[in-house]
């Protein structure tokens, strides 16, 4: 289990689980595989956002674009890959 240190020097439990010191958001980005998400992920957007100029909702759906990727973003360094595939998940079969 991934501790923190305490008040007192003591370890304590991470609530966030294990977190990554040496992560850094600028060097993640730069990498092959996230750039080809980020242009996947642009060229769907694209699209939706011009459905939802038609149809109406496009200042809403670039409300929850900004925060989920600020979401994201912070929680990055400090959620491991596993508790971030389960949590996509539990959202998933949620329906939030």
């Amino acid at each position: 289990m991934t501790t923190a240190a305490g008040a007192e020097g003591e370890s304590q439990p991470s609530p966030w689980g294990r977190t990554d010191t040496d992560w850094s958001l600028r060097e993640a980005v730069v990498q092959p595989a996230m750039l080809g998400v980020l242009l996947l992920t642009a060229s769907y957007l694209r699209v939706l956002i011009h459905v939802t100029d038609v149809v109406g909702g496009t200042t809403l759906l670039a409300a929850e674009v900004v925060a989920v990727v600020a979401l994201g973003a912070v929680l990055a360094a400090r959620v491991d890959a596993r508790t971030a595939l389960l949590g996509s998940a539990a959202v998933l079969v949620g329906g939030c």
